[in-house]
């Protein structure tokens, strides 16, 4: 996003809410805002100080902050835990904690996944959906309420120069070298078995959400705000 996510009003304009509230990642050099739906949130993310985020960022996630010029993927899916208690996932993981979090939290990002896939990551209990329910709006204009299906396009346009961790390397996936397809990561062979999220190739990111199944008959291209196309 560029900084303050003037692409939020491509949202705004189709129908969805949000209520403006900037959260800010103090340490991290981000910030970003929510579109809330009854079984999850939409959330665009940018840089807010350059400095600070080249200082505290991997370069595959600065890589992903500019991922028009690098061909990394601009997504990330966040996870919870169902219990509602902070578990780390049965996957390689490192913890980013960060000034802005709660002391002793912080959020697990799977580790061995390819910058042409979503970064996965797991969230403390109180960054997930559940604690933000009955605190903010979840009605929005366009008329949808949950999200009922996520489809991930895994571009290859432009990539960034691919590593040996990049190709799921002791998770059961064969090594394929850089100029062929490689195969998906652990992470997302188990999100795809696990949750309403498929992925398919494609030459560039892209996102598409369908909200209640599609009911309403609808399809909205947000291109080139924003790597989205929202059904309805």
């Amino acid at each position: 996003m560029a900084k303050g996510a003037p692409e939020r009003e491509a949202l705004i304009k189709l129908g969805l809410r949000t209520d403006d509230k900037v959260t800010r990642h103090t340490g991290q050099g981000t910030a970003s805002i929510g579109f809330v739906f009854e079984n999850a949130y939409l959330e665009l993310l940018w840089v807010e100080d350059e400095a600070e985020f080249q200082a505290a960022e991997s370069a595959e996630f600065r890589a992903r902050a500019r991922w028009r010029q690098t061909g990394a993927s601009p997504f990330g899916i966040g996870l919870r835990n169902r219990c509602g208690e902070s578990h780390p996932p049965p996957l390689s993981y490192r913890d980013q904690r960060g000034e802005w979090m709660k002391p002793e939290s912080s959020v697990y990002v799977i580790e061995d996944t390819s910058p042409h896939e979503p970064e996965y990551f797991v969230v403390p209990p109180y960054m997930a959906l559940p604690a933000w329910v009955g605190k903010v709006d979840t009605s929005h204009p366009l008329g949808v309420r949950r999200i009922s299906r996520v489809e991930v396009t895994v571009g290859s346009k432009g990539a960034p120069h691919h590593r040996l961790s990049d190709f799921g390397v002791g998770s059961g996936f064969n090594f394929v070298s850089a100029g062929s397809q490689k195969p998906l990561s652990h992470a997302a062979h188990t999100l795809r078995r696990s949750a309403h999220v498929r992925f398919k190739r494609g030459s560039e990111p892209l996102l598409r959400l369908t909200f209640d199944d599609a009911r309403q008959g609808k399809t909205a291209d947000l291109r080139p705000d924003l790597p989205l196309i929202i059904k309805n």
